[in-house]
């Protein structure tokens, strides 16, 4: 599948790959192209302890706005299913206002200021992102995983032949979709830098 990134205010990057560690850490690292351009966090030092606030911001997808929680962290949690699938080294959190996750919000970051400490995973179910206090949130912690992020940015900072051509055709199909996109003309042809950014994501984000 040829996907594409898009941005509130209307900025498009086409995807070029998605890496992922294992199908018990529920991160994943997707690739695109130019074309977004946006603030990078800064990865935390150490991991989030009992007690400590955090904000959520998510994409609420399949909604058109964006959704957004603090989240109260209750329990560091060593395992939890999820479906058919087990995912290690996470937070359980509470909402600590009325405001909480919302369904398609997987892979949203947690973080305090600028600092980033952990990517959403999962929470009660919640399609029409209605209010509640006190509600459950499952977070996956990053600050373990930051080695492996790293190493898979640095080891992939320049583009295949074959990402070029996926994130290209990852631009067209959203342009046939959004009226705001104008028709990429080859933005990663021969003559183009080799430039690539990365956007930190969940497993089950991507998968959804």
């Amino acid at each position: 599948m040829d996907g594409f990134l898009r941005q509130s205010d209307g900025e498009v990057a086409g995807i070029a790959a998605i890496y992922t560690k294992s199908s018990n850490d529920d991160v994943a690292l997707i690739k695109v192209g130019e074309g977004i351009h946006a603030d990078a966090f800064t990865f935390a030092n150490e991991p989030l302890t009992i007690g400590d606030q955090a904000v959520l911001t998510g994409y609420a997808q399949p909604h058109d706005y964006a959704s957004s929680a603090l989240t109260v962290i209750s329990e560091k949690v060593n395992s939890l299913n999820f479906g058919n699938v087990t995912y290690t080294d996470l937070f359980k959190g509470t909402s600590s206002t009325t405001s909480r996750s919302c369904g398609g919000d997987s892979g949203a970051p947690i973080y305090k200021d600028n600092i980033l400490y952990a990517v959403h995973t999962a929470g009660g179910f919640n399609p029409e992102c209605n209010d509640g206090k006190g509600r459950p949130m499952w977070h996956t912690n990053i600050v373990s995983r930051i080695p492996w992020i790293k190493e898979t940015m640095q080891s992939n900072s320049s583009f295949t032949d074959q990402e070029k051509a996926k994130s290209n055709t990852g631009l067209k199909h959203a342009a046939t979709l959004f009226p705001d996109v104008s028709n990429p003309k080859n933005p990663h042809n021969d003559s183009s830098p080799e430039k690539s950014s990365f956007s930190l994501s969940s497993l089950s984000s991507t998968q959804q």
